[in-house]
């Protein structure tokens, strides 16, 4: 049984309840950077299929979506050939922030 005594502090509780803070928002940034990567995989596969039309929807919000960081890398990385290879270095660099978003959480540094 428990003895009787203060109140647990409620700061204490809804810290236990709701789970580490900082690991929350590492988790959500992780998140968000993975949905970026898909959303990059699917605008890079959906290029490759003919007769799209660049208005149709899943087109608009794919380019809304991966242009702000596409869009600067294409300006800088020339094409390869035919090939545009920037939506590749964006996802290795996504990776790459992604592993040290993770790295800084558990090593404490956020």
């Amino acid at each position: 049984m428990r003895e009787a005594g203060p109140p647990a502090d409620s700061r204490t509780v809804g810290a236990t309840a709701m789970g580490n803070p900082t690991l929350i928002v590492i988790n959500f940034l992780c998140i968000l950077l993975n949905i970026l990567q898909y959303a990059i995989i699917a605008r890079a596969l959906m290029s490759w299929i003919p007769n799209l039309s660049p208005d149709n929807r899943i087109v608009m919000i794919l380019n809304e979506i991966t242009e702000p960081v596409i869009g600067p890398l294409r300006s800088v990385i020339p094409r390869v050939g035919m090939i545009d290879i920037s939506s590749l270095v964006a996802l290795i660099l996504l990776q790459v922030l992604t592993r040290n978003v993770l790295n800084c959480g558990w090593l404490g540094v956020f």
